[in-house]
């Protein structure tokens, strides 16, 4: 008599501990708000990331502008050969 209530408990447990254990995925794992917010934590940090290399190109390049012929070749490693050839 006793196990024709325990199955159906049994059961009705099984099925309570499977809904909690897919609402806790969805809440934690499978979130989409988090997963927006990640994506736009990295993307913002990408974002600084390029502007950070644009900003350092254009130094590099403002203080490029000013070389002349002879400290261009050689802070590009050339040797200077009088009076204007870089080899």
């Amino acid at each position: 008599m006793f196990d024709a209530i325990k199955l159906p408990l049994a059961a009705a447990a099984g099925a309570v501990v499977c809904a909690f254990a897919a609402v806790l995925y969805v809440t934690i794992i499978h979130d989409p708000a988090t997963r927006t917010e990640t994506r736009a934590l990295v993307q913002a940090e990408a974002r600084e990331a390029a502007l950070a290399l644009i900003q350092q190109r254009n130094d590099d390049n403002v203080e490029i502008s000013a070389f002349d012929q002879q400290h261009l070749c050689i802070e590009l490693g050339g040797k200077w050969v009088q009076p204007d050839r870089c080899d």
